[in-house]
């Protein structure tokens, strides 16, 4: 299993070169589990207040993020959602 600093750090050099640099803060990845209940991964991108995504910017993002995970031989896969730092503070998650 991946540490999850190493997963955070991935995923946003990944969202880094879909969306631009200017347009992702942090990453950060913690256990999971999907709707069947097996061993997953959330990763929430923190992206900047200004941000201009696109879904297939978003789509690539999540696609290569879990062939890395395969490549890497890890068996859970990632779940990935965004939000600015206010956002982020607004919804009282425990890592602001």
């Amino acid at each position: 299993m991946l540490d999850n600093s190493k997963i955070a750090a991935t995923v946003l050099e990944i969202a880094g070169r879909n969306f631009g640099p200017e347009n992702v803060v942090r990453a950060i990845a913690e256990p999971w589990s999907d709707w069947l209940g097996n061993d997953a991964v959330r990763v929430m991108l923190v992206i900047a207040p200004d941000a201009d995504l696109s879904g297939r910017a978003a789509a690539d993002t999540s696609v290569q993020t879990n062939q890395w995970l395969l490549r890497q031989g890890e068996e859970r896969r990632a779940f990935i959602f965004y939000a600015t730092e206010d956002e982020l503070a607004d919804s009282g998650d425990p890592e602001p």
